[in-house]
């Protein structure tokens, strides 16, 4: 069995390694599990455990996706969870109806082979940290309000990946299976 998903990988450029650094010193104080800046992507579609013999069936069904590359930005620092008790930061995709466009056709191609959609409703992010407690919520919550509101990076797309996810104490590690070409 390997742990699979769909993604877009970012390129931090150096104003989004400067904001990410900054957010995390500001919020030092916290107990937050950052994303190691070469995991940083964004999810299409997440998988999950499957059987080996099953990913060539997943790689050939991707295959078939051919849209045209897109840019959109990353930017408005945002929260998953509640004000009062928040579980992961993220930047939002903005102007990301193209990625939304991408991830509808990877759910649609591998929902044959038995995958299928999520019931929540998609947000396309970039998750920057899961936070596991929060030491001063008013604090938290100025950072949060100082750090949003603003683009950061412009990603361009012309390629996404599936990952194998492999998860160890001191965190996932992701490796390419296979690269599409939009």
């Amino acid at each position: 069995m390997k742990r699979v998903f769909a993604a877009v990988k970012v390129n931090p450029q150096p104003e989004l390694l400067h904001f990410f650094s900054r957010l995390r010193q500001q919020l030092a104080g916290s107990a937050i599990k950052w994303v190691e800046e070469e995991n940083l992507h964004l999810t299409l579609k997440f998988i999950g455990e499957t059987p080996e013999e099953k990913i060539p069936a997943i790689e050939e069904a991707l295959s078939n996706i051919h849209v045209p590359p897109f840019d959109f930005e990353l930017g408005n620092l945002k929260i998953f969870g509640s004000r009062y008790n928040p579980r992961v930061l993220f930047l939002e995709a903005l102007n990301a109806e193209p990625f939304r466009g991408l991830t509808t056709l990877v759910k649609e191609q591998i929902l044959p082979l038995g995958y299928e959609t999520d019931r929540q409703n998609f947000v396309p992010h970039l998750t920057l940290g899961r936070i596991k407690k929060v030491s001063d919520k008013t604090y938290f919550q100025k950072v949060i309000s100082d750090f949003s509101g603003r683009a950061i990076q412009t990603q361009h797309v012309s390629e996404f990946y599936l990952f194998e996810s492999i998860l160890h104490n001191t965190g996932p590690e992701y490796r390419i299976l296979k690269t599409f070409n939009l």
